[in-house]
């Protein structure tokens, strides 16, 4: 057996430390926190920094809401590219969500699914593994106490 830890940092604080300078951070980080929201449906938060995914989804939440921080995302020292590419993976995944057609899809996976095993032996609620003289529908000490109280009324 394999014993192993994961460590995984999400991008809520460094997005809450970027935008705390910000003037209109009440329409844009509600945003900003549903589309990292999002991003944990992909593998974007094993494959790139918090920080990095962070400024992805505040990019993102200024195209949405229609602000304008190119001045700030301009002056920053980061890789552009890397932000891009992770908001190319974030809009890949709602493409994919914009073209799923349930009625069409789940029959086909539930198709390839693996059907359970059947049980030869008969469950306890069917009796299986009771002896034949004792009632289900009593616990365990009461039938003991109302066995011995039967007795008790025919030997009197």
């Amino acid at each position: 057996m394999m014993d192993c830890c994961l460590v995984l940092y999400h991008p809520y604080r460094p997005l809450l430390q970027y935008i705390h300078e910000w003037n209109n951070k009440e329409t844009i980080l509600p945003t900003a926190w549903n589309v990292v929201n999002d991003s944990y449906r992909t593998d974007i938060c094993l494959l790139y920094a918090p920080h990095q995914i962070a400024l992805a989804c505040l990019h993102m939440a200024c195209v949405i809401t229609q602000r304008d921080y190119k001045q700030w995302f301009a002056e920053l020292n980061i890789d552009l590219d890397k932000i891009l590419e992770i908001t190319r993976h974030i809009l890949n995944l709602y493409e994919l969500w914009k073209n799923f057609d349930e009625k069409k899809e789940i029959p086909a996976l539930l198709a390839k699914m693996p059907k359970p095993k059947c049980q030869t032996s008969r469950p306890p609620s069917q009796g299986g593994s009771q002896s034949e003289g004792q009632n289900s529908s009593q616990p365990q000490g009461s039938q003991n106490s109302s066995t011995a109280s039967n007795l008790t009324q025919t030997n009197n």
